[in-house]
């Protein structure tokens, strides 16, 4: 008796003799492909080489290991969201059942994305342990929807380790939908510089002593705070600022940038920049920025600058009134130059009479609540007058003077002219 088995196109797989005195025989089909050969055949070939009888065949018949049945239920596949936002996280979640009395091993479940253009990607694989005949396994996956723009359909498929087969394997298989708005939204930003706002300036300086700029401290905190109203993509890293310098970018690893990430119950993040400059010259500041989604704001055809300038010695130009002559009041308006209005010792506006008697005293140092802002610092600064004397009664109409007194880091300065003496004019 020689057994065959046959390929479904008829080539033979193994030939196995058989004993003809044995009652029956066993040919193992196990070390068959089951995947490469889903369909066999099986012939006996009988033969009676003594030509005596006619051999028949008693019986022959196949025993077999059953395998698990896996059934991923559709109704119980579904995506958290079936609309998003981008960079928001949608789950996926499902559940898959073993209907037979048969135990099943490790399952592998694959999930896989399909975008409008038909462009399939695998966004996850999981693995499943073993559970017993009749178990439900529940599975899940989160997927960030960054860069997932669009209509998608989404396919989960559970496995059998090993690639073992099942009597059914279309059941192994479930859909679901979702879309992905994109997030078109530039981020917005604020630059100050010593806590004051500066408007972007795209002139190109082509000197280190121009007088229209405005001047800073030369020891300033530049503080540049970025906001995105996407509250699932947060602000996290470095890579959404760039600042450059002079033309020279910024490192985040120098001593005096601190970068403050956002997060997503607070989606700001904050440069601050503490430089300290030595010369008496300008400087340029430029900023770039971009969300997580690359959504730039300023652009880099039309990047945000400020231009400004620094003199690290204590000075102020001319101190003047305005208006001059004065009805009812009138702001004295100055500019403070240096490193630090720490640095100025003595500040006082003194208004005389024409016969040199003192009717009001402006003292900057000790009583700084007469500056707009409540304190002394570098770049303008304004003082108040509503034209009343020490006691509080409204001067008389005539022409009265005022003197400044300046002394910084401990030296007496000059401010308009030799003897910082003016002229100030009542007029009602």
């Amino acid at each position: 008796v020689r057994f065959d088995v046959l390929a479904q196109g008829g080539a033979v797989l193994k030939t196995v003799e058989a004993n003809q005195s044995a009652d029956d025989s066993v040919l193992n089909l196990s070390d068959i492909d089951a995947a490469q050969h889903p369909f066999i055949k099986l012939r006996a070939v009988l033969t009676d080489t003594t030509r005596t009888s006619t051999p028949q065949l008693d019986r022959w018949y196949a025993t077999y290991e059953s395998v698990p049945e896996l059934v991923l239920d559709p109704a119980t596949f579904k995506v958290s969201a079936d609309s998003l936002q981008e960079g928001e996280l949608v789950t996926l979640t499902g559940t898959l059942t073993n209907i037979s009395p048969y135990a099943a091993g490790e399952v592998t479940i694959t999930y896989q994305i399909t975008d409008q253009d038909n462009v399939t990607q695998t966004v996850g694989v999981d693995t499943l342990s073993a559970f017993d005949a009749y178990a439900d396994a529940g599975f899940d996956l989160e997927v960030n929807t960054l860069g997932l723009a669009g209509p998608y359909i989404v396919q989960v498929d559970a496995r059998q380790s090993g690639g073992a087969a099942e009597p059914l394997a279309y059941n192994n298989t479930a859909f679901s939908r979702f879309f992905v708005y994109k997030d078109n939204a530039a981020p917005t930003y604020s630059i100050t510089i010593d806590g004051t706002a500066y408007p972007s300036d795209p002139r190109v300086i082509r000197t280190t002593t121009d007088e229209s700029l405005p001047f800073i401290n030369s020891r300033p905190t530049i503080e540049v705070v970025l906001r995105d109203e996407n509250p699932y993509l947060a602000l996290s890293d470095t890579s959404f600022v760039t600042m450059e310098l002079d033309g020279e970018k910024l490192s985040f690893s120098r001593p005096d940038v601190q970068f403050v990430p956002g997060t997503l119950e607070k989606n700001e993040a904050r440069v601050i920049f503490t430089p300290e400059f030595r010369r008496d010259t300008t400087h340029t500041l430029i900023l770039y920025a971009e969300d997580a989604s690359g959504n730039s704001n300023p652009t880099f055809d039309e990047p945000y600058q400020v231009n400004f300038r620094v003199s690290p010695n204590p000075s102020v130009s001319t101190l003047y009134p305005y208006p001059n002559p004065m009805n009812t009041r009138t702001t004295f308006a100055f500019r403070l130059l240096g490193a630090d209005p720490g640095l100025v010792d003595d500040f006082r506006i003194r208004i005389y009479t024409i016969n040199g008697r003192l009717i009001r005293e402006f003292d900057l140092v000790e009583d700084p609540s007469t500056l707009d802002g409540g304190a002394l610092r570098i770049g303008w600064n304004k003082v108040d007058w509503d034209g009343t004397d020490q006691d509080g009664d409204l001067i008389a109409n005539g022409v009265y003077l005022y003197k400044v007194f300046l002394r910084a880091d401990g030296k007496e300065l000059e401010v308009n002219n030799d003897s910082g003496i003016e002229k100030l004019v009542v007029i009602r």
